[in-house]
């Protein structure tokens, strides 16, 4: 693959398919355990948001702020896309295509006409603070370094998608990136193309 670029010599830190299943397992553990009657005594709440919330992140790249602000009415299942808004008064939006384990977990959900995606038991908004708390929780739980945050998730899907060959423009168009500078952080992980290859192209 290419260098990362000089200007970013540490590649961004991103979940690898068994960090991101042991983390999501973990998650789906507690969920579980607490639809059985059978919480941790210091912890009594569901956070079944939390598991739906995880498998969006990785699924679809939003960021914290565009996930906990999701809304049903944002969603076009049918030409199957998300918009996500970078801010609360729904400016310089962008579009991600919906995927399939993004559709799995809204399926489970709905979903509905209108409102928050992501809510809590009592059906209030998760406060994004809230979000990257016990994001941290269960990522020791599940034995990942410190390295890795909420904001991780968006490097996992980007990553995912360049090591798969998907083309650095569409990733950064998804990311809603201001440019692809930005998105060449992930272009050392794109395969390694031959002339062999570029051969087969046009053989």
């Amino acid at each position: 693959g290419l260098p990362p670029p000089r200007g970013n010599p540490t590649p961004p830190r991103y979940l690898s398919r068994s960090e991101c299943r042991d983390l999501v397992d973990e998650i789906q553990a507690y969920v579980e355990a607490w639809q059985k009657g059978a919480p941790e005594p210091q912890q009594q709440a569901s956070r079944e948001w939390l598991l739906r919330g995880v498998r969006l992140a990785v699924s679809t790249g939003l960021r914290r702020g565009s996930l906990v602000a999701l809304r049903w009415q944002d969603i076009d299942f049918e030409d199957e896309y998300v918009y996500a808004w970078a801010d609360a008064a729904k400016r310089d939006g962008h579009t991600v295509p919906l995927f399939e384990d993004a559709r799995a977990v809204l399926d489970a959900i709905g979903p509905e006409d209108r409102g928050l995606v992501l809510t809590r038991a009592d059906g209030t908004a998760v406060p994004p603070s809230t979000f990257s708390k016990q994001f941290a929780r269960f990522r020791e739980r599940a034995g990942l370094d410190a390295e890795v945050t909420l904001h991780t998730c968006r490097h996992t899907f980007a990553s995912w998608l360049v090591q798969e060959g998907v083309p650095l423009y569409k990733v950064s168009h998804w990311l809603g990136h201001s440019s692809i500078e930005v998105t060449e952080q992930y272009a050392h992980l794109a395969p390694t193309q031959s002339d062999d290859t570029a051969e087969e192209v046009f053989s």
